[in-house]
């Protein structure tokens, strides 16, 4: 792998977490929608976005369904294949 290409997080407030990335550190909107935000950063060449859970918590702590996507060189069956070929289990 070469790059993090985007990441998504969690929380429990959309809301308040929208203005806390946009107006505490200055990132900028692109998107947004019910249940996700997505912010640009590096004059727009990156973003990451924050997001409702997934899934129900009920008591449980955010953390469960963190989603990261990352640029490669290789063919994305190819990588696969040596990914599970190391043990790694896919969905």
């Amino acid at each position: 792998m070469r790059q993090l290409t985007f990441a998504s997080l969690q929380v429990n407030d959309l809301k308040a977490s929208t203005d806390f990335y946009q107006q505490k550190l200055g990132f900028s909107v692109a998107d947004l929608s019910p249940q996700a935000c997505v912010f640009t950063y590096n004059q727009g060449q990156a973003s990451f976005a924050i997001r409702t859970p997934l899934e129900p918590l009920e008591g449980r702590e955010l953390g469960i369904g963190v989603a990261i996507w990352f640029a490669v060189d290789k063919n994305v069956d190819e990588l696969k294949a040596e990914f599970m070929a190391n043990g790694v289990t896919t969905a």
